[in-house]
């Protein structure tokens, strides 16, 4: 069935569309006889407001978007379930995408988010992102938009992360101050912003307790598959670590 818009109560009624739609909203110039036709009729016909083309033309959609670069079992599940509690709880409905951990994809979404006319993005970066130059181009629209979990570092975007060099770091510190010194550090893509900054806190602890880094001990992947293997070949060896500091997968 052919969705019933304002033109077609306007026709109806032989009058203009947009008495229709002032009348639906009750504006004060219709008089109140215009208006129970109207509504009347838009009842008969099950008339339901095209919401997304009211809200484009107010440039307000009431979306939010959250851009992920990938969608693994460990992270990026419970973000989700999170922020769309805080968004439905706003009046605001969220929509995920997802950039596969491409940097055109993730072009994509922005640009889509834009034809969508979305309230505000939350923005985890892919790994091959590797500046924010298509992200600064947006800011001139005055849409918020705000970094997460993988972010670089910007002087005109807010970003939420942890201090993964320091946590990384008292992660390191425990596992020595329990006796370990012989440790394995793992890390996600090499490239990214945070797998830097949990290798440096990795590396700062070892330096300040005088233990050695060896080079085949730090890993850098970013699969479950990938881990096991690399790991498993690491601890078969005679001389091996008695301590490992995982990576999360999302990184």
């Amino acid at each position: 069935m052919k969705r019933v818009t304002i033109k077609d109560i306007a026709k109806m009624l032989k009058i203009a569309p947009s008495t229709v739609s002032r009348s639906l909203a009750d504006h004060p110039d219709i008089s109140e006889a215009t208006k129970l036709k109207v509504r009347t009729l838009a009842e008969e016909l099950g008339y339901k407001p095209n919401h997304f083309a009211v809200n484009f033309r107010r440039q307000h959609s009431g979306l939010i978007a959250l851009i992920l670069p990938e969608i693994t079992m460990f992270f990026f599940p419970q973000v989700i379930r999170a922020v769309e509690e805080v968004v439905k709880s706003k009046g605001f409905s969220l929509i995920v995408l997802h950039s596969q951990n491409s940097l055109e994809l993730e072009k994509e979404n922005l640009e889509l988010c834009m034809q969508f006319s979305v309230d505000g993005i939350l923005l985890s970066l892919s790994k091959e992102t590797t500046d924010l130059e298509h992200i600064k181009a947006l800011t001139n629209f005055d849409l918020p938009i705000v970094l997460f979990d993988r972010i670089l570092p910007s002087n005109f975007l807010s970003t939420l992360t942890i201090d993964d060099r320091k946590v990384a770091y008292q992660a390191v510190e425990l596992l020595i101050k329990k006796g370990h010194r012989k440790i394995c550090g793992m890390f996600g893509y090499e490239n990214l912003y945070i797998s830097k900054e949990r290798h440096q806190g990795f590396l700062d602890a070892m330096q300040k307790y005088d233990l050695t880094v060896r080079a085949d001990w730090v890993l850098n992947t970013h699969n479950v598959n990938t881990i096991m293997n690399e790991l498993t070949l690491v601890m078969a060896g005679e001389n091996r670590p008695t301590a490992v500091l995982p990576c999360r997968m999302s990184c």
